[in-house]
């Protein structure tokens, strides 16, 4: 029985040994637990080594882009670190751990794109005088309403709106998004946003003028609303892209169709469309057959040409071998007027149509030529010069020519 007591007592006396060694691992334990729950510190220095890691300016006004997705960040503003980056125009914020803004990006007067999605934000607020803001990416996120004058106040050129994965109930919850007269974006998937067609639609979206691109589904609203996207269709005439799929203008017709007269009025404009698509492909073929037939005949006249082509060739290709006398002709003549003058030769191309070196050279070459033409075919000689295979090709032209 001693020998129990003498354990407890010798081991009692060791922890009493060892209790500040342990209390000051303890402590260092918690601190490091402390660390590394806060998370990485935006400090300034953290930011340049980003940049120097994304090839990025170390002068921090000179960067338009910054990339901080996926840091673990849970603080933006602890140490003032995005004050010198006055003229970025994009930042990357998503998949950290940002439950707040807290006032970190109202210097960012020339921001544009802001991407805040996959974080823990509750409110928006931090987003005052962010007045050039262009896009901008919540989904994601803990939001559960947007106070009334406060994203169409501090955002009036929104263009692109992202409120996916977050935990709206109602259109009311939206505050003043209609007042954003520039929306044309806007993505309000997989909420849980319940209501009736009256208010989402009169009361919500017939007021976005710009409006061309909805995402809707994963909402209750969606089921409630019977014929849900004929309807939208029907009523907001700027949509052009619905949930899953685009608004063709053939849909947009047959929707509002029905609107006005119902399933009869949509089925016959839908034989409406079927008839106009034949008619069209029926014009479409007369235009290829005329198409082909001028075709043809253009071919055909260019094939006439060249046989006349070649005729008239047969036929002038005889005077040719006499260019050189008419030239000498030429030339003796303009020397007479101006012996000091240096008259060019004339040259004959494919065509057998002579290059005016001189206009006036061209001008007596042709005069010369059209003599020679309209010279009667009994009086014309043929130089003793020729060789056998032009006087045989002479004789064939005029036979042709006779033909």
């Amino acid at each position: 029985r001693s020998i129990p007591c003498r354990q407890k007592t010798m081991s009692s006396t060791s922890s009493d040994q060892q209790s500040p060694a342990n209390t000051h691992t303890h402590t260092n334990n918690s601190s490091q637990l402390a660390i590394l729950s806060s998370g990485p510190q935006l400090t300034p220095q953290f930011i340049k080594n980003l940049c120097k890691q994304q090839n990025l300016y170390q002068t921090p006004h000179l960067n338009d882009k910054l990339y901080l997705h996926h840091k673990g960040l849970r603080n933006l503003d602890s140490h003032g670190a995005l004050l010198p980056y006055t003229n970025l125009r994009a930042l990357w914020l998503e998949g950290n751990a940002l439950k707040s803004l807290s006032g970190a990006l109202q210097h960012l007067k020339q921001l544009r794109c802001l991407y805040l999605h996959q974080n823990l934000i509750e409110d928006i607020s931090g987003l005052e005088g962010l007045e050039e803001l262009r896009t901008l990416n919540l989904s994601q996120n803990r939001l559960s309403r947007i106070e009334a004058g406060t994203l169409s106040t501090w955002c009036p050129m929104l263009n692109n709106l992202n409120l996916a994965q977050n935990k709206f109930v109602s259109i009311e919850d939206l505050g003043d998004l209609c007042n954003l007269e520039h929306l044309s974006v806007l993505d309000l998937s997989d909420n849980k946003i319940d209501g009736d067609e009256e208010t989402l639609v009169d009361n919500f979206l017939s007021k976005l003028k710009s409006l061309s691109v909805l995402y809707l589904k994963g909402n209750p609203v969606v089921n409630r609303i019977r014929s849900y996207r004929k309807v939208l269709i029907s009523r907001i005439k700027t949509l052009q892209y619905i949930d899953d799929r685009p608004v063709f203008d053939d849909e947009r017709r047959c929707a509002e169709a029905w609107a006005l007269g119902g399933v009869k009025a949509e089925q016959e404009e839908r034989k409406l469309i079927l008839q106009e698509k034949r008619d069209k492909e029926k014009q479409d073929l007369n235009n290829f057959r005329e198409w082909q037939r001028n075709a043809r005949v253009k071919r055909l006249q260019k094939e006439l040409e060249d046989k006349m082509r070649e005729r008239i060739a047969r036929l002038v290709r005889p005077m040719l071998y006499n260019f050189e006398a008419i030239a000498k002709q030429i030339n003796d003549e303009f020397r007479n007027i101006d012996p000091n003058k240096d008259v060019a030769l004339p040259i004959v191309d494919e065509n057998f149509e002579m290059a005016p070196y001189e206009e006036i050279d061209a001008q007596k070459c042709r005069q010369l030529f059209v003599e020679w033409k309209d010279y009667p075919y009994e009086k014309r000689e043929i130089p003793a010069s020729w060789s056998a295979e032009q006087k045989a090709e002479y004789e064939k032209s005029e036979s042709s020519m006779s033909d």
